[in-house]
């Protein structure tokens, strides 16, 4: 049998929700705990009410979410959205170590790129990484990855993060050489610039997950070695 405490919140409770729902929509009742240790609600405060420390009078306001309750959930949609960050980061990193036929080099920020090439898309500070740091970094990365994602199930295949990062690198080159072309000094055709601006937009353009994934001229497979842009 349900105590006349539960029964009596209860109908409080649903006499509150009807009398709010054509007017404000904040309400307040209120808890505490009597000397016997049961907890009473009503919707006036209790006069004359000296409870013990662990009864002190609450307030209780429905209808509005307690403040706590909403740091709680921006802290987990934070948290969420920081882990994944942060996995989607290690992942790509470890795919730039791995790739062969390339020196390593950490730029200022701290992040890993291959020098492919074309120099001049990093201007900045470079460290390059022998092939004994690269391979200790890559161990370091795959540990980490394990502790923090895999554990989780949190578990994406490499071959795609490969080929959207080899993708965003002829995105960045493509960017460059279209900045290069609109150069009024270089007097660069309408049908140069509109070439090379479809061609930019393929390789930039934010693609559905599965789509063209095996089409090589959205989804290269090396590099842009071979790229000479105007100085």
């Amino acid at each position: 049998m349900k105590s006349f405490n539960t029964l009596l919140y209860r109908k409080l409770l649903i006499a509150l929700l009807i009398s709010t729902s054509g007017s404000s929509a904040h309400a307040t009742i209120y808890r505490w705990i009597d000397d016997n240790g049961i907890v009473n609600y009503s919707d006036e405060p209790v006069k004359n009410q000296a409870p013990k420390e662990k009864g002190a009078l609450e307030v209780i306001e429905y209808g509005v979410a307690p403040k706590r309750f909403d740091s709680d959930i921006e802290t987990t949609t934070d948290t969420a959205k920081s882990k994944k960050a942060t996995c989607g980061e290690l992942r790509q990193q470890l795919v730039v170590l791995t790739e062969k036929d390339f020196a390593t080099y950490r730029d200022e920020a701290g992040s890993y790129h291959v020098a492919w090439g074309d120099d001049g898309l990093y201007t900045g500070k470079r460290e390059y990484l022998s092939q004994n740091e690269v391979t200790s970094k890559v161990t370091e990365l795959t540990e980490q990855l394990k502790q923090r994602c895999e554990k989780s199930g949190d578990t994406i295949n490499l071959d795609d993060i490969r080929s959207e990062w080899i993708r965003s690198e002829h995105c960045l080159l493509n960017q460059a050489i279209l900045a290069d072309l609109k150069k009024p000094d270089l007097k660069s055709a309408n049908s140069a610039i509109r070439k090379q601006e479809a061609v930019t937009k393929r390789y930039c353009d934010k693609l559905e997950d599965s789509k063209h994934r095996e089409d090589e001229d959205y989804y290269p497979q090396q590099l842009p070695t071979k790229t000479v842009r105007a100085n």
